[in-house]
């Protein structure tokens, strides 16, 4: 089957995730995992924008009885985010000389504003400047594993579902992209973005 374009997921695809570092920084401020999974870091509505930063960080104080501040929730939840991998970006725009390459993540304002600077920091390039088009839940309103979210992307892109490959680390995603006609690619540890040959 031809693939005309590349949706690529952030998280465990082109950035590792430091969800253990997060968990124990949290754990020093006195907030444990059980707590963190009850407040609003982890909710749906986080990731699709109906949950602000400000309610997070409320429940959080009032599930661990911590009045930490806003800044040292922002900082612990931050260390989700790694540091890029120069060699996993050149596959980008390798690969972006041959087809249109898109982004499509389950994401939220915090971490958006923390690895977007990080990137151009890092790579000297602004993130978006990898992909024809980046989509962020928070913003699109919609995350995976949803049909409508896929399809929405879709459309926005101008894309035909058949003729689209969809990469992502999340197997619950790549079953959702999958119900969405879309070709598909798990991304297992320990592959990485590294070891994929593209056909293109």
């Amino acid at each position: 089957m031809k693939t005309e374009a590349i949706i690529f997921d952030l998280g465990g695809v082109i950035l590792d995730l430091g969800f253990e570092a997060m968990l124990a920084r949290f754990l020093e401020l006195g907030v444990t995992q059980q707590q963190l999974a009850g407040s609003r870091f982890f909710d749906e509505g986080f990731e699709t924008g109906l949950v602000s930063a400000d309610d997070c960080f409320s429940s959080l104080r009032a599930l661990s009885g911590h009045d930490l501040s806003a800044r040292e929730m922002t900082d612990a939840w931050n260390l989700m985010i790694t540091d890029f991998v120069p060699e996993r970006m050149a596959v980008l725009e390798t690969l972006a000389k041959k087809v249109p390459i898109y982004l499509f993540s389950n994401t939220n304002a915090i971490h958006a504003t923390y690895f977007k600077p990080l990137c151009e920091q890092q790579m000297g390039k602004p993130f978006e400047n990898y992909f024809t088009k980046a989509f962020y839940s928070h913003e699109l309103g919609l995350r995976k594993p949803y049909p409508e979210a896929f399809k929405k992307v879709l459309a926005l892109s101008e894309l035909t579902a058949k003729n689209t490959l969809f990469i992502d680390d999340n197997a619950n995603n790549i079953k959702g992209a999958a119900r969405t006609g879309l070709q598909t690619l798990h991304l297992s540890a320990p592959t990485t973005l590294l070891d994929l040959e593209f056909n293109l």
